[in-house]
């Protein structure tokens, strides 16, 4: 096969491709001129062209009307389909039927994001799009935009700050923290005290292994400090560590409501400060107008929101 010529498409004119396809249709230059809502001298300007072009008068007049030549039929064969498939990347716009198509979505978001969000998340997609499955992807502030770059995930939910021009971001909600403990292993009086706070050691989730937070930082200003007894990327383990071990764990408020409803858990606000932070939705700028993936973004923006509504009502 012959190599393309950039330059070459430039001699060509679409339109008269057009012309030419319509003309074997109709057989007739009033007629393709009315289809193409042309006037007479722009249709014979137009036959004329397309005779220099293709070295052949394309079209002979008979008694019949105007008939194509073999090369005229040849071409229209070739063009007819090609133009055809021009027409459908330009106008038949890609949808996406949540209620009949498959896909796949691939989702990135840290495991207490999966704990507190995905039971939700299932029960809504099954309702409304039986052939939808869903991939968790580990994550963390960490690896979300290289996640994104390269197109490792459809979507993260994020609690990352950073920006870059691949990624779009939106800010969903804020969350603060909660001390949590099981009180069958820690009988204290609420409010909680910075005195029974530093009193029991504590689990800390880490991404990076540190062993210290904002928490620590803050107790030294008033020369206190707390043992950090276990470090884990992880929120999943902790429970069970609660359920066995006088210890306290401070975790994103998300989470709170359901350990409580499922472990009997208590909690109150941590006694020291502590920052807040945005839980944010995250996707590649390149794949943002997929119906697809306006669809789940849609569905996780609701339900965060929603969601976040009955923590807040709560307080």
């Amino acid at each position: 096969m012959k190599d393309i010529n950039e330059n070459d498409f430039g001699k060509i004119d679409l339109n008269l491709l057009i012309v030419l396809v319509i003309m074997v249709d109709e057989r007739s230059v009033t007629n393709t001129a009315k289809r193409l809502h042309l006037g007479q001298p722009a249709m014979s300007a137009a036959l004329k062209r397309l005779r220099e072009m293709f070295d052949d008068p394309l079209f002979i007049r008979t008694s019949e009307g105007m008939l194509p030549t073999s090369r005229a039929e040849k071409l229209v064969a070739l063009f007819r389909p090609a133009l055809q498939n021009f027409h459908r990347a330009i106008f038949d716009f890609p949808v996406f039927n949540p209620a009949a198509d498959n896909y796949n979505f691939r989702i990135g978001m840290s495991d207490w994001v999966e704990h507190w969000l995905m039971a939700d998340l299932l029960e809504i997609v099954s309702a409304e799009a039986p052939g939808i499955t869903i991939t968790v992807l580990a994550s963390d502030p960490y690896k979300d935009l290289q996640m994104i770059k390269d197109d490792k995930a459809d979507v993260i939910i994020s609690v990352g700050k950073d920006l870059t021009q691949e990624a779009g971001r939106e800010n969903l909600v804020q969350f603060g923290f909660k001390t949590v403990w099981d009180r069958k292993q820690i009988d204290i009086k609420k409010p909680l005290s910075i005195d029974d706070f530093i009193k029991y050691d504590h689990l800390l989730v880490s991404y990076r292994g540190a062993n210290q937070s904002l928490i620590d930082s803050q107790l030294a200003l008033s020369e206190r400090q707390r043992t950090v007894k276990y470090v884990t990327p992880n929120f999943a383990s902790q429970p069970l560590i609660l359920s066995r071990l006088p210890v306290f764990t401070t975790v994103p408020e998300g989470l709170v409501d359901v350990w409580c409803k499922l472990h009997h858990f208590d909690f109150d606000e941590v006694p020291v400060e502590t920052s807040k932070y945005h839980l944010s939705l995250l996707w590649n700028n390149r794949r943002e107008k997929e119906p697809a993936i306006e669809w789940i973004l849609r569905k996780l923006k609701a339900l965060i929101v929603d969601k976040t509504k009955s923590i807040h009502a709560d307080e």
